[in-house]
């Protein structure tokens, strides 16, 4: 044992068990909250954080391989929580940025196939090509992490105002005779439903 199990009391789980998040939870919160003053602790932890932070910063591969091992051999104690805690907060931010990254340009030429529904052909092609990569982007984000459609509603509210800025934008650099929309053309509100959005078959119009 580890001075850290000793002093908590908390033996090593055997082959075979798991750690439930409640427990992993309730060592995580002891840890934290009984460590202060016992200077046995604090030097293991001390050791042990240099030790990962230097790792974590010069050899980022080495760390996400050492992490994996040590979850797999379940050494949990030696686990680097703090920047685990922060590399796990990230990777769900940055699925979300993504979905909202692709959702804004497709609900952008959405907006332009249905505001400049008269462009020539050959504008509005690049904006069929872009609705069909960047609505095939957002199902396969939906698809490969489905716990992303819970935050599907709050994603296009946050980026139609975005889309609608860049369609407008757009719009104004119209050349040889293409109509310029009016703003109030481009509604304030999103006016595509969530089942258009996702509709394969579905460009605005």
């Amino acid at each position: 044992m580890t001075a850290i199990q000793t002093f908590l009391n908390l033996p090593p789980l055997d082959n075979g068990d798991k750690l439930t998040r409640a427990e992993f939870e309730r060592r995580y919160q002891y840890l934290t909250t009984n460590i202060q003053g016992n200077p046995p602790i604090m030097k293991e932890l001390t050791e042990k954080h240099q030790k990962n932070k230097s790792l974590y910063d010069e050899d980022f591969q080495e760390w996400i391989a050492e992490t994996i091992a040590k979850l797999q051999s379940k050494d949990f104690d030696a686990l680097d929580i703090e920047h685990l805690i922060e590399e796990l907060t990230d990777l769900g931010k940055s699925e979300k940025n993504a979905l909202r990254s692709n959702l804004k340009v497709l609900l952008t030429h959405l907006l332009k196939l249905k505001v400049q529904f008269d462009a020539p052909d050959m504008m509005k092609s690049s904006w069929y090509d872009s609705v069909n990569e960047h609505r095939e982007r957002v199902l396969d984000d939906l698809i490969s992490t489905p716990s992303l459609k819970s935050y599907l509603d709050e994603a296009v509210a946050e980026a139609y105002p975005g889309a609608r800025k860049l369609a407008i934008k757009d719009s104004k650099k119209a050349k040889f005779g293409v109509r310029i929309s009016d703003e109030s053309k481009y509604p304030i509100s999103c006016p595509f439903s969530m089942e258009q959005i996702l509709d394969e078959d579905f460009y605005g119009i």
